[in-house]
């Protein structure tokens, strides 16, 4: 079907991004918001393509990935291969631009987009709207796509991670590839190597050569090693498979009947190592975390964070809130304690899932036992967290390492194992709130504890006599992660 994409009036080259983005996904109520807002002024918005920035009309290679779309049946002798390039995409929708005129999308609803030989997806038009000149291209077609599940094969996916174990088992020896760090699974206080393995791609390499990146990621899941492939992944790291979640869960709860009997006096001495263990890290941390995808200023925000909530005093103020004296009544010496919950499963975001573990991780100050399912396509960071800083802690305090498990999967069927095991008492989710109610429903209905850290829109209320230099600081620093991070603010209010 049609829709009306915000151009400018008196042009027909400039395309809002943030406004296609919004088409779609669907997303009514942002498209609602951006009709009622006020003109934006005009010295206040950007160049135009054609006339302006000639930077802005050059092909920016890494940025719009080449592409070739046809219609879902080419068995027409008239129909032609047109190219073309993403301009954005996600699991569930993409926009694409292709060149020249396309006579057949007006009888045509599923189309092809093809990226590299096995990179293939089938989506449906949602919208289309022919723009001469847009990015200097002549006459070209801008379409927004519905990726269609159903649509596609094995082979066929627009996500960069495989899901053909055959494939991944394919490498005859993960040691061979010395270039970069083998992470195995972590599980009752042994490394285990699962045989079924995926790759940390590097977000320099998709940025500046998505074609050799994504080259790279499917020899080596074929077996086969390319030249310098440090550059396209920093890492490979194993699939927990059922078994090994079975027996994670198993290793948390039989450390727990242990590891809750353990003083509080010695558990906050295992923060304390912790603590010192994040500045003795610093620069490994930060440089994951950029790897991953974070803007360097970001990475040190987040790290500055991470410190600030370890400190002495943060730790003491917790571990007072575990047991304490809260008064005498009529001779009665009242006390409040509290006791730890047991195991407790842990599902950090993909947009910062380091500095998130982290702060979960004070469930074990509690004496609980905790099992980290890191997000399955940026997990290095949180595997480094915690097998160099927390784990390295324990085992310097004499404490069983076995009560943190570190798994990589299939979130929905490592969250099913965790739902139907009376071994787990909590789960701790981040994520958006959709997903994250459901959880928490199906969470009560089994017994358990949800703890839900979900998507919302933050506010910053600015008084009268606030510092206005700081409060502006804070408010541009939600700029560093595009306005992803759960902890920034969105809008001011101000007095």
């Amino acid at each position: 079907m049609d829709a009306k994409l915000p151009i400018r009036e008196g042009s027909n080259s400039y395309i809002d991004r943030r406004q296609v983005k919004a088409l779609i996904f669907q997303d009514r109520r942002k498209q609602d918001r951006r009709r009622k807002n006020e003109t934006i002024p005009r010295d206040l918005r950007k160049k135009k393509i054609v006339g302006g920035d000639p930077r802005r009309r050059e092909i920016r290679r890494g940025f719009f990935c080449p592409i070739e779309v046809m219609p879902e049946s080419t068995s027409s002798p008239n129909v032609d291969i047109k190219h073309g390039k993403i301009l954005d995409i996600s699991n569930g929708g993409m926009a694409i631009i292709v060149e020249g005129s396309c006579d057949w999308l007006d009888s045509c609803e599923q189309i092809n987009v093809k990226w590299s030989p096995s990179e293939t997806v089938l989506g449906k038009v949602v919208w289309k709207r022919n723009v001469v000149g847009y990015l200097g291209n002549g006459n070209t077609w801008l379409l927004g796509l519905e990726i269609n599940q159903k649509g596609k094969t094995e082979n066929q996916t627009p996500q960069i991670i495989s899901k053909q174990p055959d494939n991944l088992k394919k490498i005859a020896s993960i040691s061979e590839l010395t270039e970069i760090k083998f992470h195995p699974c972590y599980i009752a206080g042994e490394d285990i190597d699962s045989g079924v393995y995926q790759f940390a791609i590097s977000t320099d390499g998709l940025i500046s050569d998505p074609q050799k990146t994504v080259g790279d990621l499917e020899n080596l899941m074929k077996g086969i090693v390319p030249h310098n492939y440090w550059e396209s992944v920093y890492g490979v790291y194993s699939i927990a498979t059922e078994v090994l979640i079975e027996k994670a869960i198993d290793g948390a709860h039989k450390a727990w009947q242990q590891f809750r009997n353990v003083s509080i006096s010695r558990r906050k001495q295992v923060f304390s190592s912790i603590y010192e263990n994040l500045i003795k890290h610093e620069r490994e941390l930060i440089n994951l975390m950029v790897k991953e995808g974070h803007p360097l200023r970001l990475a040190r925000w987040e790290y500055a964070g991470m410190v600030k909530g370890y400190e002495p005093q943060t730790i003491n103020f917790y571990a007072d809130q575990l047991f304490k004296k809260l008064g005498v009544d009529n001779g009665e010496h009242l006390f409040l304690a509290r006791k730890p919950d047991g195991v407790v499963c842990i599902f950090p975001p993909s947009n910062a899932p380091c500095p998130n573990s982290l702060v979960s991780a004070f469930a074990l100050l509690a004496g609980n036992s905790v099992i980290v399912k890191p997000p399955l396509r940026t997990p290095i960071s949180t595997l480094y967290l915690w097998k160099n800083i927390i784990i390295e802690a324990l085992e310097e305090n004499g404490v069983n390492p076995g009560i943190v498990s570190l798994i990589i999967g299939d979130s929905s069927k490592i969250l099913d194992k965790c739902m139907s095991s009376p071994k787990v008492n909590d789960i701790v989710y981040f994520g958006d709130s959709d997903s994250g109610l459901k959880i928490g429903l199906h969470a009560y209905a089994k017994g358990k504890k949800p703890i839900l850290e979900m998507s919302g829109n933050d506010a910053m209320v600015i008084w009268k006599d606030a510092d206005l230099e700081g409060a502006a600081t804070s408010l541009v620093e939600g700029f560093l992660g595009s306005m992803q991070m759960c902890m920034v603010a969105r809008r001011a209010i101000v007095h």
